[in-house]
Protein backbone atom coordinates (compact mmCIF):
# COMPACT_ATOMS: atom_id res chain seq x y z
CA UNK A 1 0.00 0.00 0.00
CA UNK A 2 1.71 3.03 -0.99
CA UNK A 3 -0.60 5.21 1.35
CA UNK A 4 0.56 3.57 4.69
CA UNK A 5 2.08 5.75 7.43
CA UNK A 6 4.61 4.91 10.31
CA UNK A 7 1.72 4.10 12.51
CA UNK A 8 0.30 1.18 10.35
CA UNK A 9 3.63 -0.92 11.74
CA UNK A 10 1.07 -1.39 15.00
CA UNK A 11 -1.13 -3.90 12.29
CA UNK A 12 1.93 -6.29 12.96
CA UNK A 13 2.92 -6.09 16.45
CA UNK A 14 1.90 -9.22 18.65
CA UNK A 15 -0.15 -9.29 22.01
CA UNK A 16 -1.95 -6.57 23.54
CA UNK A 17 -0.94 -2.83 22.67
CA UNK A 18 -1.62 0.62 23.86
CA UNK A 19 -3.55 3.74 22.93
CA UNK A 20 -4.52 6.61 24.56
CA UNK A 21 -8.46 8.82 24.39
CA UNK A 22 -8.97 12.01 25.89
CA UNK A 23 -12.36 13.07 27.89
CA UNK A 24 -14.14 16.13 28.31
CA UNK A 25 -15.25 14.86 32.13
CA UNK A 26 -16.35 12.05 31.85
CA UNK A 27 -17.11 12.06 28.05
CA UNK A 28 -16.01 11.68 24.42
CA UNK A 29 -15.70 15.11 22.93
CA UNK A 30 -17.29 14.17 19.26
CA UNK A 31 -19.81 11.32 20.54
CA UNK A 32 -19.98 12.46 23.74
CA UNK A 33 -19.76 8.63 25.07
CA UNK A 34 -19.00 7.71 28.55
CA UNK A 35 -16.16 5.64 28.99
CA UNK A 36 -15.32 3.71 31.83
CA UNK A 37 -12.23 2.00 33.68
CA UNK A 38 -11.96 -1.25 33.37
CA UNK A 39 -14.62 -1.84 30.63
CA UNK A 40 -14.53 -3.42 27.25
CA UNK A 41 -16.09 -1.82 24.13
CA UNK A 42 -16.90 -3.04 20.98
CA UNK A 43 -18.10 -1.79 18.02
CA UNK A 44 -19.80 -3.42 15.03
CA UNK A 45 -20.44 -0.34 12.49
CA UNK A 46 -17.01 1.39 11.80
CA UNK A 47 -14.99 2.82 9.04
CA UNK A 48 -12.73 0.58 7.53
CA UNK A 49 -11.41 3.39 4.84
CA UNK A 50 -8.04 3.93 5.61
CA UNK A 51 -8.40 7.12 3.06
CA UNK A 52 -10.93 8.60 6.12
CA UNK A 53 -9.03 10.15 8.50
CA UNK A 54 -12.06 10.48 11.08
CA UNK A 55 -14.88 7.62 10.55
CA UNK A 56 -17.12 5.52 12.64
CA UNK A 57 -15.55 3.48 15.17
CA UNK A 58 -13.65 3.49 18.34
CA UNK A 59 -10.93 6.38 17.82
CA UNK A 60 -7.80 6.10 19.28
CA UNK A 61 -4.37 7.65 19.23
CA UNK A 62 -0.84 8.43 20.29
CA UNK A 63 -0.56 10.46 23.83
CA UNK A 64 1.39 13.15 22.06
CA UNK A 65 -1.56 13.11 19.49
CA UNK A 66 -4.27 14.06 22.24
CA UNK A 67 -2.49 16.22 24.11
CA UNK A 68 -1.49 18.03 20.74
CA UNK A 69 -5.47 17.92 19.70
CA UNK A 70 -6.24 19.58 23.39
CA UNK A 71 -3.64 22.33 23.42
CA UNK A 72 -1.86 19.84 26.29
CA UNK A 73 -4.79 20.78 28.61
CA UNK A 74 -4.35 18.44 31.51
CA UNK A 75 -7.30 19.55 32.99
CA UNK A 76 -9.38 17.04 30.79
CA UNK A 77 -9.61 13.63 31.24
CA UNK A 78 -6.69 11.01 28.87
CA UNK A 79 -7.37 7.46 28.87
CA UNK A 80 -4.90 4.22 28.51
CA UNK A 81 -6.42 2.35 25.92
CA UNK A 82 -5.80 -1.63 25.24
CA UNK A 83 -6.23 -3.45 22.00
CA UNK A 84 -5.47 -6.01 20.15
CA UNK A 85 -3.93 -5.45 16.73
CA UNK A 86 -6.63 -7.96 15.16
CA UNK A 87 -8.60 -4.92 15.86
CA UNK A 88 -7.57 -2.20 14.01
CA UNK A 89 -9.99 -1.46 11.57
CA UNK A 90 -8.01 1.66 9.89
CA UNK A 91 -4.97 3.82 10.22
CA UNK A 92 -5.79 6.83 7.80
CA UNK A 93 -3.14 7.02 5.30
CA UNK A 94 -2.45 10.92 6.45
CA UNK A 95 -3.05 9.84 10.13
CA UNK A 96 -0.55 11.69 12.60
CA UNK A 97 -1.56 9.58 15.17
CA UNK A 98 -4.97 8.70 15.46
CA UNK A 99 -6.81 5.45 14.47
CA UNK A 100 -9.63 3.24 14.51
CA UNK A 101 -10.19 -0.12 16.54
CA UNK A 102 -13.47 -2.30 16.65
CA UNK A 103 -12.53 -3.26 20.60
CA UNK A 104 -10.88 -2.04 23.20
CA UNK A 105 -10.64 -1.93 27.38
CA UNK A 106 -9.97 1.23 28.92
CA UNK A 107 -7.10 0.24 31.88
CA UNK A 108 -6.89 3.96 33.56
CA UNK A 109 -6.44 6.80 33.98
CA UNK A 110 -3.31 8.94 33.03
CA UNK A 111 -1.33 10.73 35.85
CA UNK A 112 -0.86 14.45 35.68
CA UNK A 113 2.28 13.56 36.31
CA UNK A 114 2.53 11.22 33.20
CA UNK A 115 0.72 14.29 31.05
CA UNK A 116 3.70 16.56 32.11
CA UNK A 117 6.44 13.94 31.04
CA UNK A 118 4.72 13.80 28.24
CA UNK A 119 5.24 17.36 27.40
CA UNK A 120 8.92 17.86 28.29
CA UNK A 121 9.47 15.11 25.43
CA UNK A 122 7.45 17.32 23.56
CA UNK A 123 9.15 20.23 23.84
Amino acid sequence: KIFQTSLSIIKFQEGKLIAFKYLNGELSPYKKFKYEIGKTYTEKDYDDNEMHRCGAGLNVATLDWCLRDTNCDIKKTYLKIEFDAKDIVAIPYASDGKFRVKKLKVIRKVTKKELKKAMEVME
